[in-house]
């Protein structure tokens, strides 16, 4: 099945969802119907295709992009939960706003420069902004400077509410992020 495969396991069903989502959403709403755990795997880095797992009835997501033995850990974990029809409406309505935040986060840091993004990075692993100065041939002002276009950019209003939103939603730091 192009797009995604769905393959069936003792007490739920795993979807896997790739880059272009869900290549067949009735499969998954009919698990749903039949009350059927149903586990999203798939990248966090595309919460869009995730998101649409989880309203097409998904009761869980995985990341694809752990390292495989902590992928297979966290799937049979995600399928042993048992939450009664509420609690799975309550599990995919926390799923959903933590997929959206990600979603809003990713926007957000792809509205930062090359620079600004280069900064993040270095606060991200613990640089002050005069080592940053340093490393980057620039001044301390300046780099001040990206450092407060990036709180702006990021609508937030500290160094480390800047590295978390990072950590939360770009990969691409360089910073281990496996959790949702």
């Amino acid at each position: 099945m192009s797009g995604g495969t769905l393959n069936s396991v003792p007490g739920g069903a795993v979807v896997l969802v790739d880059e272009y989502g869900l290549s067949d959403r009735r499969v998954v709403v009919e698990l749903a119907v039949r009350s059927i755990p149903i586990v999203a795997v798939g990248s966090v880095r595309r919460p869009l295709s995730m998101i649409a797992a989880v309203q097409a009835g998904a009761t869980d997501v995985v990341d694809a992009d752990l390292p495989f033995v902590d992928l297979l850990d966290a799937v049979v974990r995600a399928l042993a939960r048992r939450p009664s029809t509420s609690g799975r409406a309550t599990r995919r309505r926390r799923l959903l706003d933590a997929l959206h935040h990600r979603q809003r986060d990713e926007q957000l840091l792809d509205s930062l420069t090359d620079r600004e993004q280069q900064v993040l990075r270095a606060l991200a692993v613990g640089r002050s902004a005069g080592e940053i100065a340093v490393a980057e041939r620039l001044s301390v002002a300046t780099v001040r400077s990206h450092i407060q276009a990036v709180l702006r950019k990021l609508e937030v209003s500290s160094q480390l509410a800047a590295v978390a939103v990072g950590r939360r939603g770009w990969r691409e730091l360089g910073v281990a992020d496996q959790q949702i």
